[in-house]
């Protein structure tokens, strides 16, 4: 009898715990399963997001390697870049979208947008190759449009790993550019010793131009604003 009425006892406490907790619980488990839902939603949609941002990085590569493209695909890479970098910003797709939009705004000669695209990277991307690729274009636009201290400022103190050779070669432009032919020459020789071949014709040809001739040397040129294309446009195509 007193095990039948312990029963009894059990049962009633649980009827009133549950009139206590059971819309607790109801609500509980139906806020667990819709967290859940969630999550799988979320995921799905990032993965969906991450594919089709892979998709589109790659229609930009196709495009900006075509040869000879008209005025309609350039139009559509700048699209297709600008749409890759909104999609995927923050991320290696978007800050790679960011170094397309600026080299295609620094061949149409829009060099503020060329170096707003470029401080975009710097300021935000934390991939020390990225910022050593973006860093080396700011200083080109700096000098291409006259303001030749602020590039040099970009390209000293900076540890370039692999891109010494090319900071070195553009700081000799720059030098040269500013007529100051004892600089370059220093910055050719960097460059050149830093380079990977060893056997560089065009920078060597800059060394040359700075380099003291004897008197029966014919002079070289006067310095020269820097170059939209020499050897330090190596990367040009990331």
């Amino acid at each position: 009898m007193s095990a039948h009425l312990s029963e009894e006892e059990q049962v009633e406490a649980l009827k009133r715990w549950w009139q206590r907790n059971g819309r607790t619980t109801i609500v509980a488990v139906v806020v667990g399963v819709a967290a859940w839902w969630g999550l799988q939603q979320w995921n799905q949609q990032q993965q969906a997001q991450q594919e089709n941002n892979s998709l589109l990085y790659i229609e930009v590569q196709q495009l900006a390697a075509a040869t000879g493209i008209s005025e309609q695909q350039q139009t559509e890479l700048w699209n297709k870049s600008s749409t890759l970098k909104t999609q995927a910003e923050g991320s290696q797709y978007g800050w790679y979208a960011a170094l397309m939009l600026a080299k295609l705004a620094f061949e149409k000669q829009d060099y503020d947008t060329a170096a707003s695209e470029l401080q975009y990277v710097i300021d935000g991307s934390g991939d020390d190759g990225l910022n050593a690729i973006a860093r080396l274009r700011l200083a080109k636009v700096e000098a291409t449009r006259g303001n030749t201290e602020q590039a040099l400022a970009l390209l000293n103190g900076q540890d370039n790993g692999d891109m010494a050779a090319a900071y070195a070669e553009l700081r000799g432009d720059i030098h040269r550019q500013q007529g100051d032919s004892d600089a370059a020459r220093l910055a050719y020789q960097e460059a050149l010793n830093d380079s990977s071949s060893g056997d560089n014709q065009l920078l060597s040809l800059k060394l040359n131009r700075v380099t003291p001739l004897d008197a029966s040397q014919t002079p070289t040129e006067d310095a020269e604003p820097v170059a939209e294309t020499d050897s330090t446009d190596a990367d040009s195509n990331q």
